[in-house]
């Protein structure tokens, strides 16, 4: 059996008198994307929060590629390999795509004397941003400053800067939020495209998108993990469908 590349065992994470994420397990496997579905408010963002270390779990352990990283920083995770986006845009004004991109490159092939170094200065850096931009379709847009690309263009930037960190998994935030059915089509497609490359786990709203491009998928409710499996045998988990797709039984 291939071995996990992410596990995450017994998670639990608590604010206050909150148990927010309740003893969830997940794995992830290479060349998989298991994507983390749930009402608003199920815990979902919470619990991909303490896989990339962003918060600490009160609960459990998270082990990365057979190593514990359940207390290692965000940049320690980000530099063993494990890349996330964010539900809200960190597009950054005025930039250019490849100056984004590029900034994210610096952290991977520069000391950090090289980061105080203007931007197009340093090869490397350029050559993996271009590199990423390919990868999600914008190397034509290559020189837009973000302040003139789309939403679903800024999705696909973001993307592309944490592409260029060389991620084995990457962890995606709600990466549909707010796009056209055009926009969305683009970035499923560019989803799976990517699972060759890196593991993705995905947290996402767009019920139709999860379906259709998810290997596992993983159910939350009330920060509890009711379903886990292949789309087909979770869409028929008599649980699933009466606390979140909505045919259950009365």
């Amino acid at each position: 059996m291939v071995e996990p590349v992410l596990r995450a065992s017994g998670i639990g994470k608590r604010f206050g008198g909150l148990l927010a994420v309740d003893n969830v397990n997940l794995d992830l496997h290479p060349r998989e994307i298991h994507a983390v579905i749930g009402p608003n408010g199920a815990g979902k963002s919470t619990f991909l929060s303490t896989i990339a270390g962003d918060l600490p779990p009160t609960t459990g352990q998270v082990f990365f590629q057979g190593q514990e990283v359940t207390h290692l920083p965000v940049d320690k995770r980000t530099r063993l390999g494990i890349g996330r986006t964010y539900q809200r845009s960190a597009v950054i004004a005025g930039f250019t795509a490849l100056d984004m991109v590029r900034l994210a490159m610096l952290h991977r092939v520069s000391s950090a004397f090289g980061m105080l170094s203007p931007l197009a200065s340093n090869d490397a850096a350029t050559r993996g941003a271009y590199e990423a931009l390919a990868r999600v379709g914008l190397s034509e847009r290559a020189g837009i400053t973000t302040d003139f690309m789309s939403h679903g263009e800024k999705r696909r930037l973001e993307i592309a800067a944490v592409l260029a960190l060389d991620p084995k998994i990457l962890l995606l935030d709600e990466p549909l939020a707010g796009l056209g059915p055009d926009e969305s089509s683009a970035v499923v497609a560019l989803i799976q495209s990517l699972k060759s490359h890196c593991a993705i786990m995905l947290i996402e709203h767009d019920i139709d998108a999860v379906f259709s491009v998810a290997d596992r998928i993983t159910v939350l409710d009330n920060g509890k993990a009711i379903a886990s499996g292949t789309p087909d045998a979770v869409r028929n988990t008599p649980a699933v469908q009466q606390a979140y797709l909505g045919f259950g039984e009365d």
